[in-house]
């Protein structure tokens, strides 16, 4: 995962990247799932009485990246926005992807379970 974030980086900072190593990229992080913490900036710990959240594992400079995420789901808020999510993250693959469809795809079902 933390090849991804790199490659993402470096397409970002070349004037021209390889329009096929662009699109390999957009496919890759639309298909599946990330999540990666940046150069081990920040870890994940429990709170005492309060739950886990992240805390800095090493100096921080302003403007430093901590995470880096691929949102698993979208949608513009309306009418279809449960059944965008669901019809987006049936594309998705990948154990993470499995993990997070049942819930969406609930969602989009309106089922009474599930605050929104």
């Amino acid at each position: 995962t933390g090849r991804l974030y790199e490659l993402g980086q470096l397409l970002t900072s070349l004037q021209q990247p390889p329009r096929a190593l662009e699109f390999a990229y957009e496919q890759k992080l639309y298909k599946e799932c990330y999540s990666h913490i940046v150069e081990d900036r920040v870890e994940l710990v429990d709170f005492p009485g309060k739950g886990k959240g992240y805390c800095a594992a090493k100096d921080i400079a302003p403007g430093d990246d901590l995470l880096f995420e691929v949102a698993f789901c979208s949608s513009i808020r309306g009418e279809n926005q449960y059944e965008d999510m669901a019809r987006e993250c049936l594309q998705r693959q990948g154990r993470a992807a499995q993990n997070l469809k049942d819930e969406v795809v609930a969602l989009s079902r309106g089922d009474p379970h599930r605050t929104r």
